[in-house]
């Protein structure tokens, strides 16, 4: 006679309950087989995130040598292009002028002089 689905008979002896409890229905221990699985692949996945290298930001240095911590040097790169859209004699700084046509573009006229 064949093993009905279900039946003590037909459920593996490693069904992961504590001894002296009775075997689970077929559908039952194969859900608690996934459970398992996915528990060995959550427990994996931590370890992996343990192990792996922590992700910092690089800091950049300015020309006089001031450290900026937590831009990247591509980041700098863009705020340069920026200032220098400004900058419009190229002097290294924002002059008053410049500083001016600066809020006139972005439609905050600066009051007084």
């Amino acid at each position: 006679m064949a093993a009905v689905p279900g039946s003590p008979s037909s459920i593996p002896a490693d069904h992961g309950l504590s001894p002296g409890e009775p075997p689970l229905p077929l559908s039952l221990e194969l859900a608690h087989a996934e459970i398992r699985d996915l528990r060995e692949q959550v427990e994996s996945l931590q370890a992996q995130i343990l192990a792996a290298p922590k992700i910092t930001r690089e800091s950049s240095k300015l020309s006089d040598g001031t450290m900026l911590e937590g831009i990247t040097t591509d980041e700098l790169v863009a705020m340069r292009r920026v200032f220098d859209i400004f900058d419009t004699n190229m002097s290294g700084t924002i002059s008053a002028p410049e500083m001016a046509l600066l809020h006139a573009k972005l439609g905050e006229p600066l009051a007084g002089k």
